[in-house]
């Protein structure tokens, strides 16, 4: 819908959810102010209209051989920002085999307890990029901090 904003879209359509393109590659210095501004832009947003956002963070390249970081790249905001910091560890021997798996790794403590997924398969054409497979949730840990709860 071109030529309407955010905010009037809302009001018509009332979503549930939000999805945001990643911000990492228009905010490379990690100490960009714009973060700032998309972040408080976005948090008006939800009060006024309710709805979650999803934001698409990209992460870093492992190093050494070592496995990568969850946390997203650029500057540390969307790393505090967020309730929820979840990210997708692919499974490669899957992956070498044509199926788009991964389990969710959560890379920052978390703020409410919520049952997530174990882990999401590709959708289907038709379905969305990632959907839950084995339809069994799993309870998020009570203590706070980063502990992977997924082994």
């Amino acid at each position: 819908m071109a030529g309407i904003s955010l905010p009037e879209l809302a009001n018509i359509i009332t979503p549930s959810w939000v999805c945001c393109p990643g911000t990492w590659h228009k905010n490379p210095s990690p100490h960009h102010r714009n973060c700032w501004s998309r972040a408080s832009a976005l948090d008006e947003l939800r009060d006024e209209f309710g709805f979650a956002v999803i934001l698409e963070h990209h992460q870093p390249k492992a190093q050494n051989g070592a496995r990568r970081e969850m946390a997203p790249i650029g500057s540390s905001l969307w790393m505090r920002w967020p309730e929820f910091g979840v990210g997708l560890d692919v499974d490669v021997d899957a992956y070498a085999n044509g199926v788009r798996r991964a389990k969710l790794r959560h890379w920052r403590g978390q703020r409410s307890v919520r049952p997530w997924p174990y882990q999401l398969e590709g959708g289907k054409p038709g379905e969305l990029p990632w959907v839950v497979t084995n339809g069994r949730p799993v309870e998020m840990n009570t203590s706070v901090g980063r502990k992977d709860i997924y082994g």
